[in-house]
Formats: C-alpha cells, sequence, structure tokens
C-alpha cells in the first residue's frame, strides 16, 4: 500500500541561498529507493550540497542511501540485517556512517556502519554490548564517534571507548570538541589533547 499526504515527498534538497535580501529557493524531492513506497528521510548532506545521506523505505525494508546527482543508491544492509540508516557523511560524501539491525523499532541492536566506494562495513561493538551506532564523521571519513551502550571514537579500524558522560552526536570539523547529551541536558566536552 502507498502511502500519500504529508510524507507523499518527504526528501528535499533546498539549492540557494536563502537571505533577507533574496527569498528565491528551488525545492527538489530526491525520491525514495525502488519498491517501498513514497517516504524518505535525509539526515545530512556534504560540505557543498552535491551528496545527501539519509534512508528510505525500499522493497527489502529501509535502508541507508547516498544520493548525488540526481541518484538515489541503494548502501544495503550488514549481513543479517534488513534495515540500514544513514547518519552523517564526510565533507566529500564519499563516506556514509549509520547504523545496520534487523528490526529498526525491534529488539535487535543494531551495529554501527562505515561506507565508502560501495562496501559497508561493521564497526564493531564495544566490550560487553550489544549494539553500536555511529553518529558523525571527520570531514575526511577517517574518524567517526557514536553510541555503543557508551561514547566511542573508531579510527583505523579500531573501536575505543571515550572517557565521557552521556552519549555523543556531533563533533567540531578537527574532532577534537564533541557535543552530545550528559543525562538530561546537552553538553559538550572539549578534548583537545585526549583525543
Amino acid at each position: 500500500m502507498r502511502h500519500f499526504g504529508a510524507i507523499a515527498i518527504s526528501v528535499f534538497v533546498v539549492f540557494g541561498a536563502v537571505s533577507a535580501a533574496s527569498a528565491e529557493a528551488m525545492f527538489m524531492g530526491l525520491g525514495d529507493l525502488p519498491g517501498g513506497g513514497f517516504s524518505s528521510y535525509a539526515s545530512a548532506v556534504s560540505a557543498d550540497g552535491s551528496v545527501v545521506v539519509g534512508w528510505s523505505a525500499s522493497a527489502e525494508g529501509e535502508h541507508a542511501f547516498r544520493w548525488q546527482n540526481g541518484v538515489m543508491t541503494d548502501l544495503g544492509v550488514l549481513p543479517g540485517a534488513d534495515t540500514s540508516i544513514a547518519r552523517a557523511t564526510s565533507a566529500d560524501g564519499s563516506v556514509v556512517v549509520g547504523y545496520s539491525s534487523s528490526s529498526r523499532f525491534g529488539s535487535e541492536p543494531g551495529r554501527a556502519f562505515r561506507w565508502e566506494n560501495g562496501v559497508i562495513s561493521d564497526l564493531g561493538i564495544l566490550p560487553g554490548i550489544f549494539g553500536s551506532s555511529a553518529t558523525a564523521v571527520s570531514l575526511d571519513g577517517s574518524v567517526i564517534i557514536g553510541n555503543s551502550g557508551l561514547p566511542f571514537r573508531w579510527q583505523d579500524g579500531v573501536l575505543s571507548e571515550l572517557d565521557i558522560p552521556g552519549g555523543v552526536s556531533a563533533m567540531s570539523a578537527d574532532t577534537y570538541v564533541i557535543v552530545g547529551r550528559a543525562r538530561h541536558t546537552g553538553a559538550t566536552w572539549a578534548a583537545r589533547d585526549s583525543l
């Protein structure tokens, strides 16, 4: 069954600067993956705006996508999973991160992934934890942060726990300032020397 209405074109890109002097903007629907109905969600964009990532309904379930030059590419899922969600992309859009799971809202925990050059890779989990989710990636795609019960940092194939409270959601371009939540409030951690 196809759903219409508010989600008929739920992903769009705004091209052009919108300011008080010029209120012109061009809205363009990105579409959705084949076979899944009219549903998609954009979660991040490359530095120059040419690449958009997110997730879309598809014939196989919700899958992460990468959109460039009018083409939406299905990023696939990790082995044993049926869902993937893209959360962030590198500055040039070549690296995409997020999580993949066997049930987006079910009891199965997800696993953080990194996608590059058509290959989706499992980032792993912290010891004693059952799931992970990548939330941000550095400009060059070499550093990833996320949550695996505890905040983590992934670099050079190594997943390590961050010694900060709460969960992480984003980081600065130089990767030294990380923001997220600590208990029930927003927080920022500056860790120039420890990361």
